[in-house]
């Protein structure tokens, strides 16, 4: 599955009429050999009804279906494959495969990335509201105008939007009483301030939305705030994983919470990582834990999420090894608050991501057989773990091989 683009994959059994050895045919008595048998058209016939007038079960189909043998009960070993249709990023775009137990079938698929203006960016810019962060409201606000406008200089369907967050809203985390803090506030675990659009102004009048909260302890509700802006599509109005190149920039100066944290606040039940917003604020936070940072990680990926931490020096290389426990691709860590360089960092990512042919997608299916490699990259590099190519040049393409097969005892328990 490419941004726009599909390949339509049919695969089927088609039944075969043939005059191959019928003797032969007749000496198989199960159907895993009857439609094994690679040098005769041996045909099995499934129909309970049949077999108990005692004809053979495995035959030429023609046979079985002259002696009444119904055709949808007809197993057939047969093969062959035809791919058709093209588009700007993938060829083919149809395949009607007839599948042999055991003979594997192959066809390549080329994917060439389109040219960048036509990929969208959605880009959540997400700010830890903490009082230690109150010198950076400005230039995170002032960044979310900036980061629209820089984006839509080269791509045409470019949006921004604003979360924030601090901290679950309960003891030990935060302490929601008058004196406690000399900067009262109001905690909350994530708050959607303004979902992606590309309205500029809109994103202008943020700085005047955002109220300081305030914590009570030093790490801070990071993975959890990340996840809810991940896992609510509709309302941070996010377009599907392959159809756009999807960013989260994160400003903190603090470490994280994760799972069995909770647990200082008598909160027991795992994140089920869903979108649990109401009125655009976050209402589980004092049900359920904080994720994990397996879960966190594997939603990162599933969710097709290309990370952008801002962060202050202490903290950097925790966040650079929590995205080294496995492979995130174009993951960054910086350090500047200078908006240059993270205008800079943000096309470099852009640029890599939309030379990259994404990962094929295959069905799921406990008959059909599948295994996909990469016969090219077109000049760009593989990505072993994902089995897609990045940094693909202009007017070329990478090249997939998928093979396709299925067993006699997949075929025969259809």
């Amino acid at each position: 599955q490419l941004p726009g683009h599909f390949i339509i994959l049919i695969l089927s059994l088609v039944p075969l009429v043939s005059s191959q050895d019928q003797v032969h045919c007749n000496s198989l008595l199960t159907c895993d050999e009857c439609i094994s048998s690679p040098l005769f058209s041996c045909s099995w016939c499934g129909n309970k009804a049949y077999a108990e007038q005692y004809y053979p079960s495995c035959d030429t189909s023609t046979s079985l279906k002259d002696r009444g043998c119904p055709e949808l009960d007809i197993t057939t070993a047969d093969s062959f494959i035809s791919a058709s249709g093209s588009s700007r990023a993938v060829s083919p775009t149809r395949v009607v495969a007839t599948v042999t137990p055991n003979l594997r079938k192959s066809f390549e698929i080329k994917v060439s990335p389109p040219p960048r203006e036509f990929y969208p960016v959605d880009i959540y810019m997400l700010f830890d509201n903490t009082q230690s962060m109150s010198p950076y409201i400005d230039i995170a606000t002032g960044m979310a105008v900036s980061m629209l406008k820089f984006t839509s200089s080269f791509s045409n369907a470019s949006r921004v939007g604003f979360g924030t967050f601090v901290e679950k809203e309960t003891i030990p985390f935060h302490f929601n009483q008058d004196g406690d803090h000399d900067f009262p506030g109001v905690s909350h675990s994530f708050r959607n301030v303004l979902p992606l659009t590309s309205d500029s102004n809109l994103l202008e009048g943020l700085v005047n939305t955002i109220i300081l909260g305030t914590n009570d302890d030093q790490p801070e509700n990071v993975l959890e705030a990340i996840l809810q802006s991940v896992a609510c599509h509709e309302e941070i109005k996010w377009r599907e994983p392959f159809e756009s190149y999807r960013m989260v920039v994160l400003m903190t100066d603090s470490e994280f919470h994760y799972a069995l944290d909770g647990r200082l606040a008598g909160i027991v039940q795992p994140n089920n990582l869903k979108c649990s917003l109401e009125q655009d604020t976050y209402v589980n936070s004092g049900a359920q834990d904080y994720p994990s940072i397996l879960q966190f990680l594997t939603q990162v990926l599933v969710e097709n999420i290309l990370p952008v931490i801002i962060t202050d020096g202490d903290f950097r290389e925790l966040y650079e090894e929590l995205f080294s426990i496995i492979s995130i691709e174009n993951t960054t860590v910086i350090l500047t608050t200078d908006l240059t360089e993270l205008m800079t960092t943000v096309q470099e990512i852009y640029l890599v991501a939309s030379t990259r042919s994404l990962p094929i997608i295959l069905p799921e299916d406990d008959v059909i057989q599948y295994e996909l490699s990469v016969v090219d990259c077109g000049g760009g590099q593989l990505v072993a773990e994902t089995k897609s190519c990045v940094g693909i040049p202009r007017n070329s393409s990478a090249t997939y091989k998928l093979e396709v097969w299925l067993t006699p005892e997949q075929a025969c328990s259809r």
